[in-house]
């Protein structure tokens, strides 16, 4: 089984979050992430990781676009194979 862990920026994910009905997977698979912070270019960066299999991912890339499109190339992809 494949699962998917995306990386968001915090600003891109509450903007995102506020969009979405918080009775939707999306929105569970969010809130259900782990905050993680790390410097860059002497910047804190903070950011959420979001643990998905492999249809939660298409669905939440396919919201994603659909209502925040601009957040889409500033989510990070990293696939697993479990």
């Amino acid at each position: 089984m494949y699962y998917v862990i995306f990386t968001i920026p915090l600003a891109q994910y509450e903007i995102f979050l506020e969009k979405l009905p918080p009775s939707s997977r999306v929105y569970e698979l969010l809130v259900n992430g782990c905050f993680d912070e790390e410097t860059c270019n002497g910047r804190l960066e903070r950011k959420i990781q979001v643990l998905c299999n492999k249809d939660d991912a298409v669905i939440l890339l396919s919201l994603a676009e659909e209502l925040c499109p601009n957040i889409i190339p500033k989510i990070s992809r990293d696939w697993h194979a479990m």
